[in-house]
């Protein structure tokens, strides 16, 4: 493959980006147009006030000519990643594009108004050519951490968003949403979905250890820890770890609706405090083993499946009246217990 343009970084890159004024936009490192950058360590740091991203990837725009269309990559060993706005951030943004990170990758997003909307990787399966999607992919090798700062009420945040003919993969994922004492987040660990225009839907895949969890004082936010709709599918293949300090069995952990949709554990232990909702035609398929804990309840309306498998020791202690296609237990626990968790709002549709 051929590249419009292509950048070797080596040792350490700095990426300092400050954009005052009402109504700026801001990208620390861009490749666009089949543009190809290979770097090293890197550090970005990107604040404005309409729109922030730190490293972004994309095809073109919508207004590019077809023939000048061109998936762009970009390659790092490890990154730190800081992005701040008032309305929209993206600390990675890949839209046709490609994005490799061998090492590690440390994120921190922070909205500062109320209503903004915060993304630590967004997937977008870019420009169409010819009539078919460019395909958009993020591979993380090494350790992944991303953090979400509220800096007002009422903001909503993704820690993946993977939507249309896009792939996530990973092999160490932290996610961390801190509302910072602010009110009514609207929060979202991994999202799979179709953005309407595309053949198919998003897919993440973790191939190692998931920690997904919220610091909300307030208690006040409303956050599904895992959400596949449209098709959308997850692949969980390593330990994995939703809402437990946060401790409401009443949060959203698990979210699958839609034809395809499909939210999957292959046998891994799995501590999860919360509840699985399944519907629509949509699918879960949690096999827990070596002493895995859940605390929560099983939903499974009209047309879902919701299956779960316990081995090795495990135990579910039921908060709630729960509904599932299959239970398999081989030594393992069931114990039903009273929900003492706050009330809590419902996650809007």
């Amino acid at each position: 493959m051929s590249y419009f343009a292509l950048f070797n970084l080596t040792g350490e890159t700095n990426i300092n980006v400050d954009a005052p004024g009402a109504g700026t936009e801001a990208i620390g490192m861009l490749a666009s147009y089949g543009t190809l950058i290979n770097a090293e360590n890197v550090n970005v740091n990107v604040d404005s006030t309409y729109f922030s991203a730190g490293i972004s990837a994309n095809s073109g725009t919508g207004t590019t000519a077809p023939e000048t269309i061109e998936s762009s990559t970009i390659n790092y060993d490890n990154a730190t990643i800081n992005v701040s706005a008032q309305e929209y951030a993206d600390a990675i943004n890949i839209d046709g594009g490609y994005l490799h990170a061998a090492g590690e990758t440390t994120i921190n997003a922070a909205l500062s108004q109320s209503g903004g909307i915060a993304t630590g990787v967004w997937l977008n399966d870019g420009v169409e050519r010819n009539g078919t999607s460019l395909l958009s992919t993020a591979t993380f090798t090494g350790t992944t951490s991303i953090t979400y700062q509220a800096g007002a009420d009422g903001t909503e945040f993704y820690g993946v968003d993977s939507t249309g003919a896009t792939q996530f993969n990973s092999r160490d994922l932290n996610i961390l949403i801190d509302t910072q004492a602010h009110a009514s987040t609207l929060g979202t660990g991994l999202h799979a979905t179709n953005d309407g225009s595309s053949m198919t839907a998003g897919t993440i895949t973790v191939d190692g250890p998931l920690d997904i969890d919220v610091q909300d004082d307030s208690r006040s936010g409303v956050y599904r820890y895992i959400h596949a709709e449209q098709g959308g599918e997850v692949a969980l293949n390593g330990a994995t770890s939703l809402g437990v300090r946060y401790n409401d069995p009443d949060a959203t952990a698990i979210l699958s609706t839609g034809a395809g949709s499909q939210v999957i554990l292959n046998n891994q232990k799995l501590l999860l405090t919360g509840t699985v909702e399944t519907g629509d035609n949509g699918f879960t398929g949690l096999s827990a083993n070596d002493r895995s804990l859940l605390q929560g309840g099983f939903v499974t309306h009209t047309g879902g499946i919701s299956n779960l498998s316990l081995a090795d020791n495990s135990v579910w202690n039921m908060t709630k009246d729960s509904q599932l296609t299959s239970l398999t237990m081989q030594d393992s626990t069931l114990n039903f217990v009273a929900d003492t968790a706050q009330d809590k709002p419902s996650m809007r549709n």
